[in-house]
Formats: structure tokens, sequence, C-alpha cells
């Protein structure tokens, strides 16, 4: 089965905010998950866009792994299941 699928890429290394040219903003209805990939640690998060919660940037910690140490979204780190869950028909 094939899904409709729209990948945009950004490399960007730590900034502080408001540092960012040419931000794109998208509302829910437009995306439903971001695929973020950290080269240096070999990762990728498939996050749905519902987890974000309002959140206008994300932070990942592929080396931390408690809630404590702001690593949030583990649970989503490989997640790629969640690609064939949001294909089947409810």
């Amino acid at each position: 089965m094939n899904i409709p699928t729209q990948a945009k890429t950004r490399l960007e290394w730590a900034t502080r905010p408001g540092s960012g040219k040419g931000k794109a903003i998208y509302s829910p209805e437009e995306i439903d998950f971001i695929a973020a990939y950290i080269a240096p640690h070999q990762a990728w998060y498939v996050i749905p866009v519902e987890a974000l919660r309002k959140c206008k940037t994300i932070r990942l910690y592929p080396v931390k792994k408690s809630h404590r140490t702001g690593a949030f979204y583990e649970a989503y780190r490989e997640a790629w299941q969640l690609l064939k869950e949001a294909e089947m028909p409810t």
C-alpha cells in the first residue's frame, strides 16, 4: 500500500531561541508526524504531532533516558510502528 508522504529536511545545531531564519509554521491539520534523525547517535524519532502539545520547539536527548533530564520524547525513538498504525483504517 502506498501512502502519500511529504518530507522536508532541516539541518540545525542547537541554537538560541529566535536565532533561526525563515521558520516554517505548520498546523496540526497539515502534518501527522515529525521524524527527526540525530546523526551522531544514529537515532530516529517518529513523534506524532499530538504529542507536541502546542510546543513550538522540541529538544531531543538521545544519550539521556530519564524524564528528569528532559528526554520527554524517548518513547518515540525508532517508533516506526506508529506510521503503520496511522495508515490502518479505523
